[in-house]
């Protein structure tokens, strides 16, 4: 799936390198989530819980969830100074965008030729 999202930004959003990662963001976490949310379904029906009830409590989960998230996300950028800098008071850090950037720049810097490192990438179109 992952291999497929890079494929599609890089037709669609060609040489727009914030475009390619927003939008195999979108399309990676969305489908992770959905298989979540379908997995944790089959698990209640397993345990005989009527569907809708238990499709209920999960839709009402979301919408109360993901406001929650973005505005203390909001909130912690707009109220902590120097956040997601070394300067950060109380060692506030952005490690997943980090990580995430680094992982994106180094996958996409190996994939031409002469890169040094292509055979750890064996596979990597089909199975990253």
């Amino acid at each position: 799936m992952r291999g497929l999202l890079r494929r599609i930004a890089g037709y669609v959003y060609e040489g727009k390198v914030l475009a390619n990662i927003w939008f195999f963001n979108v399309g990676y976490i969305s489908g992770i989530k959905g298989l979540a949310f379908a997995q944790d379904l089959k698990l209640g029906l397993c345990c005989n819980i009527p569907p809708r009830k238990l499709f209920l409590v999960q839709a009402v989960g979301i919408v109360m969830g993901t406001p929650g998230q973005v505005s203390t996300l909001n909130w912690a950028l707009e109220q902590i100074p120097h956040i997601c800098t070394d300067a950060a008071p109380n060692g506030f850090t952005c490690p997943f965008s980090r990580i995430h950037f680094n992982t994106d720049v180094y996958k996409d810097t190996c994939d031409w030729k002469g890169c040094r490192y292509k055979t750890i990438h064996k596979g990597g179109t089909f199975g990253t």
